[in-house]
């Protein structure tokens, strides 16, 4: 919906906020909810501090309020981040309306007018001119490759293809496009949100947009025989270095992470689908015709239980990595026979890789990327399926990071009430008075946020306003000496 008013509610059954969390969200907003760093983010150095800064920037940008039931308000606009906060907050003591509390905040594009007032112009007078490259990677769109959950569920088994796709689209961004300025973001429930910030990103026309995008796409959903289509030949002798450097990435996390985890190997009909990848029938055949014998292992467990005391299955050496040994010796030994035929060996060894791409490179909703006026759910929002926050993720430590891990506002709320409790009886010195939010899981939190993403992002702005500046007072320069 584009309504400025809100648009009729959808069935209640929809509704995705308990009373509790919504209730929850006015004292998040107030006493939690990183405003000012948001606004030093969001305001791109525009903030009147320095003489290049541009004053229209922050309230030409668009925001949107969920409501609960979910209930559309597009294009929301503010002076400062600080009126805007004051506009939650007003919401928020709506006199028990609990409906007018944003249970989500989106961000949208920066226009060349203030959102709020676009009906005064004319359609061309009022049209995106930046807005960040982002990029959504979803777990639904793993559920052909793990076994543990579906939909929207998730867990520590299937996490890490999430953690995945962080690593080598962070990779990518930043060795093949030159940006520097990357904030990944777990969304709350079962996704993760990629904000590319650097100046150039934002800047990009949205058949930029499209080409990056394309770029990244290598899966593209599944054929009719259940085998991924990739728009890159992962099996070629001549592939990108680009395609090189994923296959690398992939390989090494299939079968570190993802076959131990998912034990696709384990299960008849996994088992044939990653078979069918090789292009060897006599392989495929000889591999299932020898794990049908006991395809969950569980006679293997009983030998080993028999020929030694107190040993259990998850002792033995993991049964799906045992049996990716086995596909890979014996695509190997295949190769061998084929010294003649080049085309024959790459074809083999490379099915390899072909796997470990299929079952493991990041599903991009890629329909979120191409488009500079696309909304995406701010960073720090707390999902109101889960009450779970929104939190920044360090690429560089992403294997460890736990979705369960995360705070839910409630629990934020009790240590929020905690470390007032003990700076208010002089327990805490080290907790100044109007910042205990620093004595709960938000204090982490937002030195993560600082530490991988806010001040980078600071130094490059900095960088290019004192360019601008030095540019303008050449050409003032020039000008006199004209």
């Amino acid at each position: 919906m584009t309504a400025d008013e809100p648009a009729a509610k959808k069935p209640r059954q929809e509704a995705a906020v308990t009373m509790s969390t919504v209730e929850c969200l006015g004292r998040y907003y107030s006493k939690l909810f990183p405003f000012d760093h948001m606004s030093r983010w969001l305001s791109y150095g525009n903030d009147g501090k320095h003489a290049m800064s541009d004053d229209t920037f922050f309230r030409n940008r668009e925001f949107c309020y969920t409501l609960d039931g979910d209930i559309f308000v597009r294009y929301q606009s503010f002076q400062s981040m600080a009126d805007m906060k004051a506009d939650i907050e007003k919401k928020c003591k709506g006199h028990g309306d609990t409906n007018q509390v944003p249970v989500k905040i989106d961000i949208g594009p920066v226009y060349t007018r203030e959102p709020r007032s676009r009906q005064k112009y004319a359609a061309q007078d009022f049209r995106p001119v930046e807005r960040e490259l982002v990029f959504d990677i979803d777990m639904d769109g793993y559920d052909d490759v793990r076994r543990c959950c579906q939909g929207s569920q998730l867990c520590d088994s299937c996490w890490p293809l999430l953690t995945i796709g962080v690593q080598l689209m962070d990779q990518t961004l930043r060795e093949d496009f030159g940006f520097a300025n990357i904030l990944w973001v777990y969304s709350g429930r079962r996704g993760i949100h990629g904000w590319v910030c650097d100046a150039a990103a934002r800047r990009l026309t949205d058949e930029q947009r499209a080409a990056v995008a394309s770029y990244l796409e290598v899966y593209k959903g599944n054929s009719d025989d259940g085998r991924a289509n990739m728009t890159a030949d992962v099996t070629s002798d001549r592939r990108h270095p680009a395609v090189a450097r994923a296959v690398t990435l992939c390989r090494r996390a299939f079968e570190e992470q993802y076959l131990p985890l998912q034990g696709f190997l384990e299960d008849e009909g996994c088992a044939k689908k990653v078979l069918s990848y090789v292009p060897d029938a006599n392989i495929r055949l000889r591999l299932v015709e020898r794990w049908g014998k006991d395809w969950n292992g569980a006679k293997r467990a009983a030998k080993a239980a028999a020929d030694a005391d107190d040993v259990e299955m998850e002792d033995l050496p993991n049964l799906s990595v045992e049996r990716w040994k086995e596909i890979c010796a014996e695509v190997r030994k295949a190769a061998d026979k084929h010294k003649g035929r080049r085309d024959r060996q790459v074809e083999l060894l490379r099915s390899l890789d072909a796997i470990a791409v299929a079952y493991t490179y990041p599903r991009l909703d890629i329909e979120v990327s191409k488009k500079m006026n696309h909304l995406l759910k701010a960073p720090f929002c707390v999902h109101p399926k889960t009450g779970r926050v929104c939190v920044p993720i360090d690429p560089a430590r992403a294997t460890e990071f736990s979705p369960e891990a995360v705070p839910t506002v409630q629990q934020l709320l009790k240590e929020l009430e905690a470390a007032r409790r003990r700076a208010a009886g002089g327990d805490d010195a080290d907790v100044a008075a109007g910042e205990e939010w620093r004595a709960t899981a938000m204090g982490p939190i937002m030195e993560t946020f600082e530490r991988v993403f806010l001040e980078g992002m600071m130094s490059s702005i900095r960088a290019e306003l004192a360019a601008k500046a030095r540019e303008r007072a050449e050409e003032a320069q020039a000008a006199q000496d004209w």
